[in-house]
């Protein structure tokens, strides 16, 4: 810890003291923080397993970010004149007194619907959605229209029974991927005024453009095959259905990371004082490749719209208090949790002081380098 801090000081001190290692700098400082806006947009799971509890919380995101090109002044442009910045609802299967209550049971239905085609024993037994669409006009000829959505499950079953077995807990991992296809339709309010509220397909693209625009249906027609694709689900969470012996895993000791720290998990849950960390979206041999699908299309008279829609790579990550590992057959993912270490991949506990550690390094071979050119360059100028 000691050679990072004063690794930090001497770059501190050096590069902003050095105007040609300043923009050395901050192109480094730029490229690390454009990778992690990156995950932001990103197909995206989050949860804490604790084998000793009956109910668990995971959180899924998905975003769906799509331009949209057209002729100035055409009807499309026109159109997307007329359209607010910004659509926001927030909807609750457990809030009895409100008017989206219905909508989130029977999504409720079709998530543990898709959980029990899994063979999966898990149940949801509540649901949370926050959704948001922002709509922004870059010109006359260009609109970008990205729909955000936040799901929050809450789990229970997630244990399977086994009497044979009292030393060890088995995990169901099958609830991770689900895709809901039919409409999520939510009311909202206009803005107009406080009782005026408008039903809404939060699901699909096409069909929120028609309930804020019933003209829409005129310029793109959903069930053409130009524009089908501008139409898939938000809620398709299923490239988060990688096996489990893709997903890379190590085990964290709770008590000696910030990260864990930030979670108030300090070891005691269930006697093993470790996490297990599953995580997937990093590019590598073993797990693959994870990439962002853009998709391209033209429809209208003459072809004359174009509108491309991101659909982003995963990235989640599954954290199980205890130490794990998985037994995964096609279809089929489960954990196995001890209280010891009973082999697989360790963690000493300073992975981020050793990535910091190597990126100080780095800077300090730079800094080097420079100095060492700059000295010599001052040797010549003074004679």
């Amino acid at each position: 810890m000691l050679h990072l801090l004063i690794g930090i000081e001497i770059i501190n001190y050096i590069v902003f003291k050095n105007r040609i290692l300043k923009p050395l700098f901050f192109s480094l400082l730029c490229i690390i923080m454009s990778h992690n806006y990156n995950l932001v947009h990103a197909v995206t799971l989050t949860s804490i397993i604790n084998p000793e509890s009956t109910t668990a919380s995971v959180n899924y995101q998905e975003t769906h970010p799509t331009q949209f090109s057209y002729p100035a002044n055409s009807n499309l442009a026109l159109l997307f004149k007329q359209l607010p910045h910004r659509i926001s609802i927030n909807a609750s299967s457990m809030d009895t007194n409100n008017q989206n209550t219905i909508a989130m049971q029977n999504l409720l239905k079709a998530i543990n619907d898709q959980f029990q085609s899994k063979n999966s024993v898990v149940r949801a037994t509540g649901v949370n959605v926050s959704f948001i669409a922002d709509i922004e006009r870059f010109s006359d000829t260009e609109t970008s229209v990205d729909q955000r959505i936040s799901v929050n499950l809450n789990l229970e079953n997630f244990v399977i029974p086994n009497t044979n077995d009292p030393s060890h807990k088995y995990i169901d991992l099958n609830w991770r991927a689900f895709v809901i296809n039919e409409p999520v339709i939510l009311q909202y309010s206009t803005g107009k005024t406080t009782a005026t509220t408008k039903d809404m397909d939060i699901n699909h693209l096409l069909s929120m453009l028609y309930s804020l625009n019933p003209n829409f249906k005129n310029e793109i027609n959903s069930n053409s095959s130009d524009t089908q694709i501008l139409n898939s689900p938000l809620m398709d969470f299923s490239r988060l259905s990688t096996s489990m012996n893709n997903w890379y895993h190590l085990f964290d000791p709770a008590a000696e990371l910030a990260e864990t720290k930030g979670y108030g998990f300090k070891g005691e849950a269930n006697g093993a004082k470790v996490v297990t960390i599953y995580s997937l979206g990093e590019g590598s041999i073993r797990e693959g490749e994870h990439v962002d699908i853009v998709h391209d299309t033209t429809f209208g008279n003459g072809k004359q719209y174009k509108a491309e829609l991101t659909l982003p790579a995963p990235n989640g990550r599954i954290d199980i208090l205890g130490y794990a590992r998985t037994v995964s057959s096609p279809g089929q993912d489960t954990a196995i949790v001890s209280q010891t270490n009973e082999g697989g991949s360790s963690y000493a506990g300073n992975f981020p002081i050793v990535v910091l550690g190597g990126l100080g390094a780095i800077m300090l071979v730079v800094v080097a380098i420079v100095l060492i050119k700059s000295r010599k360059t001052k040797d010549i100028t003074e004679y």
